[in-house]
């Protein structure tokens, strides 16, 4: 159970940091005339949220009202198609797309997105792992130093 609060955690964590992303741009565009000759991607991390079972009963392994079982539930996409892309790994801060691939420019949209986390939270944290399918990102992993 641990483990799933962790994750759910993460979760919560990794959306913050993508709307901080989108803040910033944002603030950027607002505060500059011009729009810049490109469109940011709307990304999304898929919602996840936490199910608890609660124990019906005193038995001995438990009281009443404590947690029996806890499920991860997470969003339903409509239409996979299970192409699954992995743009940066946890390991490297750069695309593992090539130039010629689709996805690419979503892959250097994450790595601007890494930049702008890791100076607007001081070095202390940012997503560095982003894969997923089209614009919905199905799993997030946070680094930090």
């Amino acid at each position: 159970m641990q483990k799933l609060f962790c994750e759910a955690n993460v979760m919560y964590w990794g959306k913050c940091l993508l709307k901080l992303t989108y803040d910033f741009i944002d603030r950027s565009l607002a505060a500059y005339p011009d729009l810049p000759p490109f469109n940011s991607p709307h990304v999304h991390f898929i919602d996840a949220g936490l199910a608890l079972s609660y124990a019906p009963g005193v038995t001995r392994y438990s009281k009443v009202g404590s947690i029996h079982t806890a499920f991860l539930i997470e969003e339903f996409i409509e239409g996979r198609n299970n192409n699954f892309i992995k743009y940066i790994h946890n390991s490297t801060a750069t695309p593992l797309l090539d130039p010629d691939e689709e996805g690419y420019e979503l892959t250097l949209f994450f790595c601007f997105a890494q930049h702008v986390q890791y100076a607007k939270t001081g070095g202390l944290a940012f997503i560095s792992d982003f894969e997923g399918e089209r614009n919905d990102l199905t799993k997030i992993v946070l680094s930090n130093d």
